[in-house]
């Protein structure tokens, strides 16, 4: 699976966690989306989808998030979820690229293609669904899952 963040990762590696801009975040619209990453339970409270050079990714983060988050020379801080969608139609789509971002102190970060994306409502202002993903590594939980509506990005 290609990271969302990978290019970012190599040019930001030292200054993660290190601080940074603060940003006006976009909050959900509505829903509720728990996660684990760690084994440290988080809940999401900032969300946005936006298109990408192929495809689509909903990104949720524990911590501000906006449209300026993809191309940020940084990491989300907090905990977030980049979530890759080969579109944003209502639709459910399985096997979806789900990669799990840790950026508290340092930047961590773990993912797979086994999430699951029910897509309920999308329309030019935003996007709603369910989302769900969980994987154990080496004992440790990491997972996301609840329901979803945010800005969508120009």
């Amino acid at each position: 699976m290609m990271r969302l963040y990978q290019i970012m990762i190599v040019a930001s590696a030292s200054a993660a966690g290190c601080g940074g801009t603060t940003i006006t975040g976009e909050p959900l619209i509505s829903g509720s989306v728990a996660g684990s990453y760690d084994g440290s339970a988080y809940a999401i409270k900032y969300g946005v989808a936006a298109p990408r050079k192929t495809g689509f990714v909903i990104l949720l983060g524990s911590e501000p998030i906006n449209c300026d988050s993809l191309t940020a020379a940084d990491p989300p801080s907090g905990d977030s979820a980049a979530i890759s969608m080969p579109a944003l139609d209502v639709n459910h789509y399985g096997n979806v690229g789900v990669e799990l971002l840790h950026n508290i102190g340092s930047f961590t970060g773990t993912g797979s293609n086994s999430g699951s994306v029910e897509i309920t409502s999308s329309n030019s202002a935003s996007v709603a669904g369910t989302v769900s993903y969980s994987d154990t590594i080496s004992t440790k939980m990491y997972s996301l899952s609840g329901t979803f509506e945010v800005l969508r990005c120009p």
